[in-house]
């Protein structure tokens, strides 16, 4: 059984080789006292609710394992999610990562999957996965710049001929962008509210756009009782705005970084946007005011990434096989050397 696992910060997807079902629910995990674990939507519905002697936890953060122990839990339940009490064969498992994380956390995350249960595991750059996934011509001498918005890490990547010509990243996310917000709330009004609630501003900002004020309940510092707050547009777009600097600046590099033939094919083809974040419109609009080019959303955005590893899998299973096929993480490779020579000796503009 060949497995694909996208193991995000918010959320884990996982497919098996051949079929169209993704299966896909948080990537959380709860544990007390007694060592008794839970995982995934039963865990998630915890989350600042659990009661006393319960800790819920994220392991998984950038694509980094925060927890080996709670991954181990949250990896072993997104296969049984897939392959059920059917245990028989150990699954070979492809997983996404981020690009420029270290050989420590590279092996970190290795050594999870193995120990919850894998044959083999392959790492695959999320980067790559997310542009296959979104039928974009990777292969092609064309020039793409992709830009992956995740909960835990933010991904800005020149694609071309199949592989990376160069990437930037920050640890800065979507959950990080709830946390902010939530953050601001306590500072300007002295109430405190859950991330969730958090999550829900910043989504209702998007939604919203005529709307003044949202209504947040929470609990107010200086009475401790219960409360329902008006917060303001602005102090939700303060954040949102600042996240948006963030991005700006890795795209900024990834352009100063590549060839001036490349950065002309992104004025023409724009700025592909996917991962969890595209649903707020509010940061995609400043975004294109902000870099005055087209920001297009992928097709199943939230999907991308896991449905390019398993179009990554067909690739590498009809290769090992001896069938005419070349793996896209092969090719990518391959190609990123001849890539990287090409742009040593290109003019910079």
């Amino acid at each position: 059984m060949d497995l694909a696992l996208d193991l995000g910060t918010a959320y884990f997807r996982v497919g098996e080789l051949g079929s169209d079902t993704i299966h896909a629910e948080p990537a959380t995990v709860a544990y007390d006292k007694n060592g008794q674990t839970t995982a995934g939507e039963m865990a998630e519905r915890l989350v600042g609710r659990a009661p006393q002697g319960v800790s819920v936890l994220h392991p998984i953060s950038a694509g980094i394992v925060k927890d080996f122990d709670a991954a181990v839990v949250l990896i072993r339940h997104a296969i049984a999610s897939l392959q059920g009490k059917r245990m028989a064969t150990r699954p070979n498992i492809t997983v996404s990562t981020p690009t420029g994380i270290t050989a420590v956390e590279q092996r970190a995350i290795e050594e999870a999957v193995r120990e919850a249960g894998a044959k083999q595991v392959h790492l695959f750059e999320s980067v790559i996965a997310a542009a296959v996934g979104a039928r974009l011509p990777v292969e092609s001498p064309r020039g793409h710049l992709i830009l992956n918005l995740g909960a835990g890490v933010t991904e800005a990547a020149v694609v071309c001929l199949g592989g990376i010509v160069d990437s930037r990243k920050s640890s800065f996310g979507g959950r990080n962008l709830d946390e902010a917000i939530a953050e601001s709330v306590r500072k300007e009004h002295g109430f405190l509210i859950g991330i969730k609630s958090a999550e829900q501003l910043k989504w209702n900002v998007g939604e919203y756009p005529d709307k003044p004020t949202f209504e947040v309940r929470g609990r107010g510092l200086s009475t401790g009782l219960p409360e329902t707050l008006s917060v303001s547009r602005e102090l939700v777009e303060t954040q949102v705005e600042s996240y948006s600097e963030t991005i700006v600046g890795l795209l900024v590099s990834a352009l100063e970084s590549s060839p001036p033939e490349l950065v002309g094919d992104f004025m023409d083809s724009g700025i592909v946007v996917m991962g969890g974040g595209t649903p707020l419109h509010a940061l995609l609009d400043r975004l294109q005011e902000r870099t005055e080019m087209p920001i297009l959303t992928a097709d199943e955005a939230q999907t991308c990434v896991i449905r390019g590893l398993l179009s990554s899998n067909v690739g590498r299973r009809r290769s090992a096989t001896g069938e005419k096929a070349s793996t896209q993480l092969r090719k990518g490779k391959a190609y990123q050397r001849v890539v990287s020579r090409v742009q040593g000796m290109l003019p910079r503009g």
